[in-house]
Parts: C-alpha cells; sequence; structure tokens
C-alpha cells in the first residue's frame, strides 16, 4: 500500500479515524483518498513478541530529476 501510494501519488485515508485529536498537529487523510506527491513514505509493522520493523521508501530518481 505503502509503495503504490508512492507509484500513483494517491494517498489512502487513515481508516476508523473518525474524529482525530485537534492537539496533534497532522495532515490526516480523512474520508476519501487524495491526490498528493509524496516524495517519501514511512510503512510500520508491529508484531508479537517485540519483532517490530519501519521501512522509509522513496520514489526512484531519474536523471531528469537530478
Amino acid at each position: 500500500m505503502t509503495v503504490m501510494a508512492l507509484s500513483t501519488g494517491l494517498l489512502p485515508p487513515t481508516r476508523n479515524l473518525d474524529e482525530p485529536d485537534p492537539e496533534c498537529a497532522l495532515d490526516h487523510v480523512r474520508g476519501t483518498a487524495r491526490r498528493a506527491g509524496p516524495v517519501a513514505a514511512l510503512s510500520n509493522s508491529f508484531a508479537f513478541g517485540g519483532h517490530n520493523v519501519s521501512l522509509v521508501f522513496t520514489r526512484a530518481s531519474t536523471a531528469a530529476t537530478r
């Protein structure tokens, strides 16, 4: 999902987010997907027994963007 969002530029909504905390100043995607131009995205995976991983994906650079 994270790589697809980078590839298409379409950010999926945050699941089950009905009322975000007003003290948390994040740009939440609520309700429906939104077009954006993300350059990087973070994917977190948490498992039983303390096996956790966080991966940062970035867009591939091309000769035109260097």
